[in-house]
């Protein structure tokens, strides 16, 4: 693992299929959400939504591609869910202060998103961050809502090290073939959301 920000450039290198919680790594990732910081912004999201398509529309890749119903019923079960919904600043079963919950969207694809995740029941608010303003952002969030990606996967160990009680919702499959090939980045503290 490698972490370089001293050019323009972040540089994040290593093996992303292997066991990125490994306590072994603790230093990297804490001098990591270190550097990553000041990049946060004056405030940080409450709730955060990361949508990655791309090359996983690509069926050699061997992911898989998530559909808008996975991302719906994360979003629902964050409403739904008293502690969730007060770690990300709603009131249980409905929104913040009687309005929507404002979720912070940041994706490769945001035609897509706003075509298939826009509701009258929250406001996606797309995010245009450089990668690693991006990256601070999403692990400086209190609830996430991840795909199946390493950059998810790295926010969000990134979160829990900074809050140990932010939450992170993932799907329930990682890979297009679940067979050893590649690895699986989830945490067994993460809470699992059907695809």
């Amino acid at each position: 693992f490698f972490f370089s920000s001293r050019r323009r450039h972040t540089r994040l290198q290593g093996d992303w299929s292997s066991d990125v919680c490994s306590s072994d790594l603790e230093a990297a990732w804490r001098s990591l959400a270190t550097a990553l910081e000041p990049l946060v912004g004056v405030a940080p999201p409450t709730l955060a939504l990361h949508v990655r398509r791309g090359d996983y529309l690509n069926p050699n890749s061997g992911f898989l591609p998530l559909g808008p119903g996975y991302y719906r019923r994360a979003l629902e079960t964050v409403r739904k869910c008293q502690d969730l919904s007060a770690n990300a600043g709603i009131a249980a079963g409905g929104s913040r202060d009687n309005r929507r919950p404002l979720v912070h969207l940041f994706t490769d694809d945001p035609a897509w998103c706003r075509t298939h995740l826009t509701d009258s029941d929250w406001d996606l608010q797309i995010e245009a961050g450089s990668p690693e303003q991006d990256l601070a952002r999403l692990a400086a969030s209190r609830v996430l809502i991840i795909s199946n990606s390493s950059f998810s996967a790295v926010a969000s160990h990134l979160a829990k090290l900074r809050d140990p009680a932010a939450a992170v919702l993932c799907p329930d499959r990682w890979l297009l073939k679940e067979d050893g090939r590649l690895g699986d980045l989830r945490s067994p503290g993460w809470l699992t959301v059907k695809v």
